[in-house]
């Protein structure tokens, strides 16, 4: 075979003897075995439906102000002659200290002179007296038939009398007078704004400054009108039973608490924002009568309120992961399917939903979110 002619067949022999390879390969190779995939089955979490007894909280927010709050006036005239010390904004008085003393020469003149009113007025009373003695004897012993009363000297005698009286009070009020120009706490209090001071001379009726009660302090708590329902409140402004209230802050870095007793229900809505107000007070705020260092709830302070609401009986207190969309859980069976269920929710909260129908004791409610959740699908459950 020449070259030529071994050059061409060559390589058509090269190729036919690998396609004869290549199908006894084939032919030889033996059937993989066909295996079913297994069914992807999700891990998920779940709770037990189990029944018992909740007590429902509701929180609110609300800034202190002072139980009782009033103006310090001066009910008579003069200059000021000395002031408290704490008589300035912040300051503490307990009831019945002076904070102010007015000049009280001009009203110990007037006391003087009532006083001498009033012995005047003694003297003639006693004059009168004996002159109605003299005029009847005379009567008795000259006069016939009835005497007059003028003759009796009656009407001179009511006319003593009464300018005595006259005289008692104008002296009472002199006393009075006195002793207001010692311009004392009505009650307990603290100063809340100071607009006088020595020196400064004031008319009756003249503002001298502002202090609030530190018995009590009170912080108003907005209220949407459906949180009502879990509140012990009466309708017509009074709580029905002693419900707590826990207030808290940050203050200086730090978590300080105070024990609160709901009192009221005020008695509109605002129109803004459409809340109703509650009313929670705190005894003793300022901790003058307590043993510990606590911090004073100071008024203007802004808290957060928690206040005891209304126990519930055979209720489930259920995981908040466990809700899907507005009021569907989803069970998972005996045979760990999982199956969609609507329920009555009577609240949802932060953490948790509280269930009162829809479930019974002793289900296995899902927690874990899936991707894709099917009636009757299978899961595996976290033990």
């Amino acid at each position: 075979m020449s070259d030529k002619t071994r050059k061409i067949f060559m390589p058509i022999i090269i190729i036919f003897v690998g396609l004869i390879i290549t199908a006894v390969l084939v032919l030889a190779q033996e059937e993989p075995e066909q295996v079913k995939p297994e069914a992807y089955k999700p891990l998920v979490r779940y709770q037990v439906a189990a029944k018992s007894n909740v007590q429902i909280n509701v929180s609110s927010q609300g800034t202190v102000v002072p139980r009782t709050q009033s103006n310090v006036v001066s009910q008579v005239g003069g200059q000021i002659v000395s002031v408290s010390p704490r008589f300035a904004a912040g300051g503490f008085f307990n009831k019945g200290e002076i904070m102010l003393q007015i000049d009280r020469t001009d009203f110990i003149l007037a006391k003087t002179k009532a006083e001498l009113q009033v012995a005047q007025a003694e003297l003639r009373l006693a004059r009168e007296k004996e002159e109605a003695k003299l005029a009847k004897s005379e009567w008795e012993k000259v006069g016939t038939g009835e005497p007059s009363k003028l003759v009796l000297r009656e009407p001179q005698l009511k006319e003593a009398i009464a300018s005595l009286n006259a005289a008692k009070a104008g002296l009472e009020q002199a006393i009075i007078h006195l002793k207001r120009t010692e311009i004392r706490a009505p009650f307990a209090s603290r100063i809340r704004s100071k607009s006088a001071d020595v020196g400064q001379v004031i008319n009756p009726g003249t503002p001298l400054g502002q202090i609030y009660a530190i018995d009590y302090a009170e912080v108003r708590l907005p209220l949407p009108d459906a949180e009502l329902e879990f509140v012990d409140l009466s309708y017509s402004g009074s709580a029905t039973k002693k419900t707590g209230v826990k207030l808290s802050t940050v203050f200086a870095g730090k978590k300080h608490s105070w024990d609160a007793q709901l009192v009221r229900l005020e008695g509109e809505i605002d129109p803004k924002s459409r809340m109703v107000h509650v009313v929670a007070r705190v005894s003793d705020p300022y901790a003058k009568k307590a043993a510990d260092n606590r911090l004073p709830l100071s008024v203007g302070m802004y808290v957060s309120a928690e206040i005891e609401g209304r126990e519930y009986e055979n209720v489930y207190d259920i995981d908040r992961s466990a809700l899907r969309g507005k009021s569907n859980i989803w069970v998972i069976d005996n045979d760990n399917k999982l199956y969609i269920r609507p329920v009555t929710i009577l609240r949802q909260e932060e953490g948790r939903i509280i269930v009162n129908g829809g479930i019974d004791d002793g289900e296995k409610i899902c927690l874990s979110p899936l991707d894709a959740m099917i009636d009757g699908m299978d899961v595996r459950i976290e033990e």
